[in-house]
C-alpha cells in the first residue's frame, strides 16, 4: 500500500512536467517565410579593364558573424540589425564568389576563371575575406568591402594583397529596396576585383625562372672568384717588389 502511494506522489509530477513542457513547445513561433530572396543582377556584368591572361581559381570568402549567414544585415552606429522580410538567395560568400567569376568570364583575353569547387588547377589562386557588407542607414548607402589575396599557385608567391569596395546609394527605405541596392555594391566589388585580378595575373614560366636565378647565382659567383683572383694577382708583384728592394738596399 505504500509503496503505491509513493509511485502515485512521483508518477503526477512528471505527468504534470510533460504537459507543461508539451505546452511551451506547442506555442513556440512559426519560422517566417522572407517577403523576397534577393540574388544578383542576371546580366550587365562588366569585364575587366585589361584583358585575362591566365587561368585564375576564385576560393570561397571567408565570411564571419553578421556577414555569413543568409540574413541581410543593416547597421547604424555600432549596432547591425538584420532587415525584416527578406534574404539572400544564397550565402553572401557564394553570391561575391559566383559576381566575381561572370566579371573575370566576360573579360577579354584567354584566361579563364572558375570556382575552387570546380577542382581545376590554374595560374593563379583568389582568395577574399569578407570585411562589410551592410545597408548603413545613416549614410543611406550600400557597403560591400572584401581583402582580396592573389597567389601564384606554382609557388604559392603573394602577388597582391588590396581591400577592395563599392558603394552604392539606397532610394528608401523599403526593404527589398536596401537589399537590392546591397546586391549592386556586390557586382561593383566584383567588378572592381577582376579589374586588380586581370592587372596582376601575369603568365609565368616557374621553371624558366628557377633556370635564370641558378644562372645569375652562378653568374655571381663567379664574378665573386674572377674579382677574388685579380686581388691576388695585384698584391703579388707588389710584395715582391719590396723583396728585391730589401735585397740590393746596402747594410749601413
Amino acid at each position: 500500500m505504500l509503496k503505491r502511494e509513493l509511485r502515485k506522489r512521483l508518477f503526477l509530477p512528471l505527468i504534470v512536467s510533460g504537459m507543461a513542457l508539451s505546452g511551451c513547445v506547442s506555442v513556440l513561433p512559426e519560422p517566417q517565410t522572407p517577403e523576397a530572396l534577393v540574388r544578383l543582377p542576371t546580366s550587365g556584368f562588366q569585364g575587366a579593364s585589361l584583358p585575362l591572361k591566365t587561368n585564375v581559381v576564385v576560393h570561397i570568402p571567408d565570411a564571419m558573424g553578421a556577414f555569413a549567414g543568409a540574413e541581410i544585415a543593416a547597421s547604424e552606429n555600432q549596432r547591425i540589425r538584420y532587415i525584416k522580410d527578406v534574404k539572400w538567395a544564397d550565402s553572401p560568400a557564394r553570391l561575391l564568389q559566383a559576381a566575381i567569376v561572370e566579371s573575370l568570364t566576360v573579360s577579354d583575353g584567354d584566361g579563364l576563371a572558375v570556382p575552387v569547387q570546380v577542382g581545376a588547377r590554374g595560374d593563379y589562386d583568389l582568395k577574399l575575406s569578407l570585411l562589410d557588407l551592410t545597408v548603413d542607414n545613416s549614410s543611406e548607402q550600400a557597403v560591400c568591402k572584401f581583402r582580396m589575396v592573389i597567389t601564384r599557385t606554382g609557388d604559392k608567391k603573394i602577388i597582391a594583397s588590396e581591400v577592395v569596395q563599392a558603394i552604392e546609394a539606397v532610394d528608401g527605405r523599403n526593404s527589398v529596396v536596401r537589399a537590392e541596392a546591397l546586391a549592386r555594391a556586390i557586382k561593383g566589388a566584383a567588378e572592381n576585383a577582376a579589374d586588380l585580378v586581370a592587372k596582376h595575373s601575369i603568365p609565368y614560366d616557374l621553371v624558366a625562372e628557377r633556370d635564370a636565378k641558378r644562372a645569375a647565382k652562378r653568374a655571381k659567383l663567379l664574378k665573386q672568384r674572377e674579382e677574388s683572383q685579380a686581388e691576388r694577382e695585384q698584391e703579388a708583384p707588389e710584395s715582391s717588389t719590396d723583396e728585391l728592394v730589401e735585397e740590393l738596399t746596402p747594410e749601413i
